[in-house]
């Protein structure tokens, strides 16, 4: 539904954020002490949303839009093959923005 939405009504920006229960810093820290059944299965399912995020991304820049990838600068989603190609790409740039 949201591959067809951005198809269709071709927006100007798009805005992704991941889960932060596979990604940020904290989790880092508390990820060896928690069940690692459960910190694979949040991973797995972070990492189909952040790749499913960067096909929206990629759709976004074919279609002459911008997106925004809100998601902490020191988050380790940063070091996926799909948001590395992604910020190789000639027209991406990568920015730090305090909320």
């Amino acid at each position: 539904m949201t591959r067809a939405m951005v198809e269709e009504q071709k927006p100007i920006l798009s805005i992704v954020g991941p889960p932060c229960t596979a990604y940020s810093s904290w989790q880092k820290v508390n990820d060896p002490k928690r069940d690692p059944t459960v910190v694979r299965r949040e991973k797995t399912r972070a990492a189909v949303h952040r790749n499913f995020a960067c096909e929206l991304y990629q759709a976004q820049r074919e279609g002459g839009g911008y997106f925004l990838p809100e998601h902490p600068l020191h988050a380790s989603s940063w070091e996926m093959d799909a948001i590395k190609k992604l910020l190789r790409e000639p027209d991406v740039m990568k920015a730090e923005a305090d909320q």
